[in-house]
């Protein structure tokens, strides 16, 4: 029997009316479910606890990792895409609730496991995969290729070009507007750069690799009118009117993966000017369940109601008829949705973690796909520098190669940083 966390009540009565473990019961809640009801949850005797998306629990002490170690279990399973983002802590916390003292104490862990920018690309690595070899005995690690090869359909990537047609390019240069605004944001963090400041400068190029228009906005999202004239500022823009322009041909639907809110918020009112869709936007704002006082179900109202959960959205926007776009945080909807009704994806601005990336892709490229999902990767360029979009490609190449071999941090730089990086391959006098 399945019990989902409204019925823990009815669960608890019977566990406690029984003099022996509850069997042919499971039981489904969430973490927050977990946290608020972590004494109820604690008095039951499970036979096994599963957790996915185990990475939620990744920090020792917080209140998700608190509550699990509370449940009495005689076996347990975690499962995760991203078991090491930031550091190999990570991973020892996960592992600590899965088999309390396996890598040791935290601060024996730390003293040997513990990295940072100071450390070699090559000492990260061997780190990586001494830790890899610790715990193989316990690690059971699938991939899609690898298991679900004949049940879903191909995932192609478009780097450079659509379908490989010299006619419609992605990589698209920066137009003049931008391209000036880039380089006098460059050659300002070059004079003023500190490694305290390398984070905020290149967000700053980030900003304007996005749109010139946004670097001068001090809010958090765009709320003008985005006229054609205005969007032809932004190469990445050119781009993905290509994309998009194609997918309205075949009548299908997309997913636009992008940042940050300013982004966002410009993408969704460009749509609304270029191709007349109200386009929805999936962000950390964006309510997890229904909070409207509507009691029909009448598709469109629950769509435009601003108060339309991140289900509700996906639900309606996978039975929409014909082209349609739906804009997303990676963050915030990088995980735990299913909308595979969508078979293109872009990412406007791409993710630091290729990881959290991929994971953004798996939203449309997932178990229900009847279709072969495109993959977009837009870049801004430049004939002369390397720029923003062609740094991070390089920079995401490198992490996922490595993270394919290793448990490897995909947030830690090896002796580098990244602005170093930027730096050695934007020289522009």
């Amino acid at each position: 029997m399945f019990m989902k966390d409204n019925n823990l009540d009815e669960f608890l009565k019977v566990s406690e009316n029984s003099h022996f473990h509850v069997r042919g019961y499971v039981h489904l809640c969430t973490y927050q479910t977990l946290t608020r009801k972590t004494i109820e949850y604690g008095r039951i005797d499970w036979d096994t606890v599963i957790t996915d998306e185990a990475q939620y629990a990744k920090t020792p002490g917080n209140r998700i990792t608190n509550a699990l170690q509370t449940l009495k279990t005689k076996f347990k399973i975690s499962m995760t895409g991203t078991p090491v983002e930031n550091s190999f802590q990570e991973l020892w916390n996960i592992i600590e609730y899965l088999n309390p003292g396996y890598l040791g104490t935290l601060k024996d862990f730390n003293r040997k496991y513990r990295v940072d920018r100071s450390n070699t690309a090559e000492e990260i690595n061997n780190l990586a995969r001494e830790l890899r070899e610790k715990i193989n005995p316990i690690l059971l690690r699938r991939t899609k290729d690898g298991v679900l090869k004949d049940e879903l359909p191909e995932k192609i990537i478009h780097d450079t070009h659509i379908d490989n047609n010299p006619d419609l390019p992605i990589e698209i240069e920066f137009t003049e507007s931008q391209r000036n605004e880039y380089l006098d944001v460059l050659r300002a963090a070059k004079r003023n750069y500190s490694r305290g400041k390398a984070l905020s400068e290149i967000n700053k190029l980030k900003i304007v690799s996005d749109h010139p228009r946004l670097f001068s906005i001090n809010k958090n999202f765009y709320t003008g009118r985005f006229t054609e004239e205005i969007a032809k500022e932004s190469a990445r823009i050119h781009a993905v009117e290509l994309i998009l322009d194609m997918i309205k041909e075949k009548n299908e639907k997309v997913l636009i993966f992008a940042e940050l809110k300013r982004t966002q918020y410009m993408l969704q009112s460009w749509i609304k000017e270029r191709y007349n869709i109200h386009t929805k936007i999936i962000n950390g704002e964006s309510p997890v369940k229904y909070k409207s006082s509507y009691t029909g179900f009448k598709k469109q109202a629950i769509f435009d109601d601003e108060n339309a959960s991140r289900q509700e959205i996906t639900k309606i926007f996978n039975n929409l008829e014909g082209f349609n776009v739906l804009i997303l945080s990676p963050i915030a909807a990088g995980v735990g949705l299913n909308i595979t009704g969508a078979n293109h994806v872009i990412h406007f601005s791409r993710h630091w973690n290729p990881a959290k990336e991929d994971q953004a892709t798996d939203r449309a490229y997932r178990i229900g796909q009847k279709k072969d999902v495109h993959v977009y990767l837009p870049k801004a360029v430049a004939p002369d520098f390397k720029t923003f979009d062609i740094n991070v490609a390089m920079i995401l190449d490198r992490k996922r190669k490595i993270a394919s071999e290793t448990l490897y941090p995909t947030n830690i730089m090896d002796n580098e940083s990244d602005f170093d990086i930027f730096l050695k391959n934007s020289i522009v006098e």
